[in-house]
């Protein structure tokens, strides 16, 4: 959310957080990695260490899943801890290693950020 009492200051709140954030990075981000339609987002790729974590609203009720296999990043971390290594939660999930190490990647940065 942007919000400024005059032009000079603007500044973007994250909501899921209410920490004001860094304008510049965020809107690079909000354009670089949403795909628009009709100038409404449909698809977003979060993080770009991440390239296949996507956030689609149509997908998962807006959950964070690995393009192509569908499954949440969070249930691949999960595997991961559970099955013991990337390999094992690859097989159980039909996904890429690649695949589990992403979600790994992305779940550590949520973490990282306070965003679980």
């Amino acid at each position: 959310m942007e919000a400024t009492e005059d032009e000079s200051a603007l500044q973007t709140l994250n909501l899921m957080n209410d920490h004001f954030v860094m304008s510049p990075v965020i809107e690079q981000s909000l354009f670089e990695q949403i795909f628009y339609v009709d100038d409404l987002a449909r698809r977003w790729r979060p993080y770009a260490a991440t390239p296949l974590v996507l956030i689609d609203p149509k997908v998962a009720f807006g959950k964070p899943i690995i393009d192509g296999y569908w499954v949440p990043t969070d249930v691949l971390s999960r595997a991961y801890h559970v099955e013991g290594g990337l390999g094992e939660a690859a097989e159980e999930y039909e996904v890429s290693e690649e695949a589990v190490s992403q979600a790994l990647d992305f779940e550590r940065h949520l973490d990282e950020q306070g965003l679980q």
